[in-house]
């Protein structure tokens, strides 16, 4: 099934009368402390390390403690995001979860409150995993126009408090965190080239809700694991291609590729099946497992972190999620390492 594109990109015009590009100007994170490790799960749920390992290739992942929120979280990356960019405010919010702290409100108006931001607009995107990939076109779309010059974007989540710890298919895949950008115009580089799509007659492979198995059973995250790793490998093996194609890139002239860290194996499938070698795909699934919206960001954080990205490195993004949802996009990193 091909990838839906994103209408041909389109550079608007800056001040200077050069292409508006959008650039990462800064990256944060916030990780809970408190770990669930496979052993801890094998005290809870018929399971063990090897297990896990094999299936999932992870080891652990993060928990948030009592009465801290995803919008706690968010707030915390977005504040880390901010100080390194030298900012105190922004021309908007826009925040990736599909586990917001309540209903109403956005997550993304509690974080601006948590900020001191008043008046800057703010609002959430749910897309579930590949929220923050669709939260980045948005924000592009907004710096291309001159709509903004500046967008704080945000990938959190509290997946830890959805998960029914009965479910040894699911319970071992989740973690807690987030990551930011602060994004801003430039007049090269940056954003390339993004596509995103979703079809919703697979919405029954990743869902929140009653077992199918054991109706009786309270809600939980749900998840078919055969269906949803063959439509994960498919959707973003074609987007690794598509987005190439648009960026005028080869394979071959790929640094990074970052995609959502839903599953080792998937990563594995992903880069042998768009015959790219593994080195060159940042994986933190192992210490963080599937943090939904926010596997991106902490991805791109990390690999900021540890020198592996470098002004002018041409990195890919791709991700998949419930929906079922994908998306990506091909980028020219601008920022000097801190």
């Amino acid at each position: 099934m091909p990838a839906t594109p994103l209408t041909a990109v389109e550079r608007a015009p800056g001040a200077t009368g050069r292409a508006r590009a959008s650039v990462v100007l800064s990256t944060g994170v916030c990780l809970p402390e408190a770990v669930i490790s496979n052993a801890d799960l094998e005290r809870v749920v018929r399971t063990s390390d090897a297990w896990i390992l094999e299936r999932t290739g992870i080891r652990e992942r993060r928990r948030s403690g009592a009465g801290v929120t995803t919008s706690m979280l968010a707030a915390a990356a977005g504040k880390t995001a901010l100080d390194h960019a030298g900012l105190e405010s922004v021309d908007a919010i826009i925040v990736a979860t599909s586990s917001p702290d309540t209903f109403i409100p956005p997550v993304a108006c509690l974080v601006q409150r948590r900020l001191e931001m008043a008046s800057v607009p703010a609002f959430d995107v749910n897309a579930a995993c590949s929220g923050f990939v669709d939260g980045l076109i948005v924000a592009d779309g907004l710096i291309r126009a001159g709509t903004a010059s500046t967008v704080l974007l945000i990938g959190a989540e509290a997946l830890t408090k959805l998960v029914d710890y009965t479910d040894r298919s699911t319970c071992v895949l989740f973690g807690d965190g987030a990551g930011a950008m602060v994004l801003g115009a430039g007049d090269a580089g940056g954003i390339l080239a993004s596509r995103w799509g979703s079809d919703g007659s697979h919405a029954d492979l990743i869902y929140y809700g009653p077992s199918e198995e054991y109706p009786d059973t309270g809600d939980g995250l749900r998840l078919a694991g055969k269906g949803t790793f063959r439509m994960a490998v498919e959707q973003m093996t074609e987007l690794c291609a598509e987005l190439c194609e648009a960026a005028g890139w080869t394979m071959d002239d790929i640094d990074v590729v970052i995609p959502h860290q839903a599953n080792q194996r998937i990563i594995e499938a992903v880069a042998k099946r768009g015959g790219l070698s593994l080195d060159r795909f940042v994986i933190n699934v192992d210490r963080l497992g599937n943090t939904g919206a926010a596997s991106v960001p902490l991805a791109f954080a990390e690999a900021e972190a540890t020198g592996r990205l470098h002004p002018g490195s041409r990195v890919l993004s791709v991700a998949f999620g419930a929906g079922a949802t994908w998306g990506g996009f091909a980028m020219e990193w601008t920022s000097s390492p801190r």
